[in-house]
C-alpha cells in the first residue's frame, strides 16, 4: 500500500518535540522520526532559494551522545521528479538523537524561510532522552552547518524542555546552556559564568570535566589569561589527557625560537604518542609539523621544511600536500630544482587520491561525503595541477602543461581566476588562439577572467579584426551580462543572519560601534597588513569607497585583525601603510584576544577562516551577504559589492 505523504508539524509539548515549520517546501513520509528508520520526503523548489537548480544536493546532519559524541553528516538520495520538484530519502543512524536536513545548490542552501528542516528523534512515538537537546545544538549551530539565522531562543526553549523531562541530563550538556546564554544575554551572562567557575575551583579535588568546563566558562567570558592559568592547573594534574593537549597547543604558538620549538614538538611527541591518525594528538602534532615547515620555508632551508611536512600524518594529507605546493612554487624558478618540484607535486597528489580512495578512513565526520570531495578538488587537486602544469610549461612540454590545466581548471569549477588565467596562457604558448578567444569571452561573460585575461582577449580581438574598433562595446556588453548573471546569483545567495555587535577604536581613537549605523548599509572588510590578497583588493575597494562616498547610507569599515605586532607598533605600522598607500579607508582596530595565537575578538565574533573576508550589513542590522577572498579581479570585486550594496538597501 502506497505510503501517504504528510506535513511534519511540531508543537513544544511534553509528548511533541520542536521542530521547523517545513511550510509549504517539504512532506515528509513520517511525523515521528523514529532511529533506523528510512525517511522520505518531497521537495518543492519553487518558493524556495533553490527555485530552477537542477544540481541540489542533499545530506543530513545529525548529533550522537554515543561513542565520538559530536555532529555527523550523513548521505540522501534526491532525484528530481519534475520542474522544481524533488524526492529524496535517508535511513536514520540509530546512534541520532536529532537530525537536520540541508538541500544545496553551488553556493546556495535551502534554509526554509529562515526556519530549516531540524527534527528531534523518537522511539515509540515518545522524543528519545537528549533529543531536545540535540536539536538545541542543531539550531545553535544552524549558521555554520546549515546557512540558518542563530536561533538562540529556540535552542534555549529546547534545553530548558530537555532539562525539565532529564534532569539528569543537565550536567551533560551544561556547557552548551552557558554557551547559549551568551548567546542570549552577552554580557549580562558573565556573572552567572563568573559565578559558576568560581564554584568549580573551588572544590579541593576538580575533576579533568570541572577544569574542562571552567576554561569553556571562561573563553566564553574572553577571560584568556585566566582561562591559561587554570588550563596549565588541569595539564600538571592530569598531564596524559586532552585538556593537557591544548594547553601544549598554548605553550607552542608562544615560542619564538624555531630551535626551541622543534624541541617542543619532539617532547610533545614523547609524551603524548598518537593512538590513530584521527587522535587529537596526532592532529596537534601534525599541526606542529607543519608549523615547523613552514618556518624552515620562510628562511629557504626547503630540505628541512620536506622533512617536517612529511611528518604530517595521513588524515592531514591534503594539507600536507598544501606544504609540499608551497615549497614547490617556491623552486619554479630555479631550472636545477624542476625534479624536486617535480616530485613534490606528485607526492602532493599522491596523498589526496589516498584521501579520496578511502573516504571511511578519511572523511571529516562532519562533512558530507560529496562536499568532502568537491573541497579536496577545489582547494588542494586544483591547485597541485595548477602547479604541476607550471612545472610541465617550464620543461618546455606545453601540451601535457595544457592538458593538466585544464584538469586544474576543471576541478575548481572555473571558479579560480589564477586558474583560468593560467589555461588561457598556455593555449597561447600552444598557439591555438582561437579557443584562447572563445574562452577568454566565455571568463569574461561569466565574470571569472583576470586582468590578463582581458589584455589578452583584447589583442586576440585586434588580431582577428584588424583593429579596436567596436571592441570597448563589445566588452561593456559583456560585462553587462556577466554583472546580470551575479545579480539573480545574489538574490538567490542573500542572507539574513543576525550580525555581531561591536565597538571598536579607529586609528585617531575614536570608538566606533555597528549600533551607531543602524539604518545604514555597512561594508565591513576584515584585513591586515601581511596579507597580501587583503591589500591586492585596495585599490579596487578604493574604487568602491568612492563611488559611494556621497552616498550617506553606505559605510565602509577596514577592520585590521590577525597581527603579531604588540598595541603600539601595530598603531604605526597601520598609519604608515594607510599613508604610503594613500588609501582614504576608515580603519577600525580588533581587540586583542591573545596575541601569540592572533587570536582577535570580532574577526572570531564573525567565524571569519581567513582573510580577506566582507560581510554587507543591511539597515536593519542583519548581515546579508558574505564574501571571502581575492580573485585578482578588480572590475569583478567593483560590480559584485555594487550588485551586494545595492541588494542590501533593499
Amino acid at each position: 500500500m502506497k505510503r501517504h505523504l504528510f506535513l511534519i508539524t511540531f508543537l513544544l509539548s511534553a509528548t511533541a518535540g520542536q521542530a521547523s515549520d517545513p511550510g509549504d517546501l517539504f512532506h515528509f513520509s513520517t511525523a515521528v522520526p523514529a532511529p533506523g528508520q528510512k525517511i522520505s520526503f518531497d521537495y518543492s523548489a519553487a518558493a524556495g532559494k533553490l527555485a530552477g537548480a537542477t544540481d541540489i544536493r542533499a545530506a543530513i546532519f545529525y548529533y550522537t551522545a554515543a561513542k565520538g559524541a559530536g555532529y555527523y553528516a550523513g548521505e540522501c538520495s534526491l532525484r528530481q521528479i519534475g520542474k522544481d520538484k524533488w524526492k529524496g530519502s535517508f535511513i536514520l543512524p540509530d546512534s541520532a538523537l536529532a537530525f537536520a536536513l540541508r538541500l544545496k545548490s553551488g553556493k546556495i542552501t535551502e534554509d526554509n524561510n529562515g526556519r530549516g528542516c531540524i527534527f528531534p528523534v523518537y522511539k515509540k512515538g515518545t522524543p528519545v532522552p537528549g533529543s531536545f537537546a540535540a536539536a538545541a545544538l542543531l539550531y545553535a549551530n544552524g549558521d555554520p552547518l546549515l546557512g540558518l539565522p542563530g536561533k538562540a531562543d529556540t535552542a534555549m526553549s529546547l534545553l530548558e524542555k530537555e532539562f525539565s523531562l532529564h534532569p539528569e541530563l543537565r550536567e551533560k550538556y551544561t556547557s552548551s546552556w552557558y554557551a547559549v546564554l551568551v548567546n542570549i544575554k552577552k554580557q549580562d551572562a558573565y556573572p552567572i559564568l563568573d559565578k559558576k567557575t568560581r564554584e568549580l575551583l573551588a572544590s579541593p579535588t576538580p575533576s579533568e570535566e570541572d577544569y574542562r568546563l571552567a576554561v569553556r566558562l571562561l573563553h566564553l567570558q574572553k577571560k584568556k589569561q585566566p582561562a591559561d592559568s587554570v588550563l596549565g592547573i588541569a595539564a600538571t594534574r592530569f598531564p596524559l589527557s586532552e585538556i593537557a593537549i591544548q594547553h601544549a597547543e598554548n605553550e607552542f604558538y608562544k615560542i619564538k625560537s624555531l630551535d626551541s620549538l622543534v624541541a617542543f614538538y619532539y617532547d610533545f611527541q614523547k609524551n603524548h604518542p598518537a593512538t590513530d591518525e584521527r587522535s587529537l594528538a596526532a592532529e596537534t602534532g601534525s599541526y606542529f609539523a607543519s608549523t615547523i615547515s613552514s618556518r624552515y620555508i620562510q628562511k629557504k632551508e626547503y630540505r628541512k621544511a620536506i622533512g617536517y611536512a612529511a611528518q604530517m600524518n595521513d588524515a592531514m594529507a591534503d594539507y600536507r600536500g598544501y606544504m609540499y605546493n608551497w615549497v614547490a612554487l617556491t623552486l619554479l624558478n630555479s631550472d636545477s630544482a624542476l625534479s624536486l618540484a617535480d616530485s613534490l607535486i606528485q607526492a602532493a597528489l599522491s596523498g589526496v587520491d589516498q584521501e579520496l580512495t578511502h573516504p571511511e578512513k578519511f572523511k571529516r565526520q562532519g562533512t558530507p561525503l560529496a562536499d568532502w570531495q568537491s573541497d579536496i578538488d577545489k582547494y588542494y587537486r586544483a591547485a597541485f595541477n595548477d602547479t604541476y602544469a607550471k612545472i610541465l610549461a617550464k620543461k618546455g612540454d606545453v601540451k601535457k602543461a595544457l592538458s593538466i590545466q585544464q584538469t586544474s581548471v576543471s576541478l575548481s569549477g572555473g571558479e579560480n581566476n589564477g586558474f583560468n588565467e593560467h589555461y588561457i596562457k598556455f593555449l597561447l604558448l600552444a598557439g591555438d588562439t582561437r579557443t584562447a578567444r572563445q574562452q577568454s569571452e566565455v571568463y569574461i561573460r561569466e565574470n571569472k577572467a583576470s586582468d590578463s585575461v582581458k589584455v589578452w582577449f583584447r589583442e586576440l580581438y585586434v588580431k582577428e579584426y584588424g583593429s579596436d574598433n567596436g571592441y570597448d562595446d563589445y566588452l561593456a556588453n559583456l560585462q553587462s551580462a556577466a554583472k546580470t548573471r551575479f545579480r539573480e546569483q545574489a538574490i538567490k545567495e542573500k542572507m539574513n543572519l543576525p550580525s555581531k555587535a561591536f565597538s571598536l577604536k579607529d586609528l585617531d581613537g575614536n570608538e566606533v560601534s555597528l549600533a551607531s549605523l543602524h539604518g545604514k548599509v555597512v561594508v565591513i572588510d576584515f584585513w591586515a597588513t601581511w596579507c597580501g590578497p587583503c591589500k591586492a583588493s585596495f585599490p579596487a575597494m578604493q574604487t568602491a569607497v568612492d563611488k559611494y562616498r556621497k552616498d550617506t547610507n553606505v559605510v565602509f569599515l577596514f577592520i585590521d585583525t590577525w597581527e603579531s605586532m604588540g598595541a603600539d607598533e601595530r598603531l604605526s605600522a597601520v598609519k604608515k601603510f594607510l599613508s604610503d598607500s594613500k588609501y582614504s579607508f576608515h580603519i577600525l582596530l580588533d581587540k586583542v584576544v591573545d596575541l601569540e595565537k592572533k587570536q582577535y575578538s570580532v574577526v572570531s565574533d564573525y567565524g571569519v577562516g581567513g582573510i580577506p573576508t566582507k560581510f554587507i550589513i543591511g539597515p536593519q542590522g542583519n548581515i546579508v551577504f558574505k564574501a571571502i577572498g581575492f580573485d585578482g579581479n578588480n572590475d569583478k570585486l567593483i560590480s559584485e559589492l555594487s550588485v551586494y550594496i545595492d541588494l542590501a538597501k533593499g
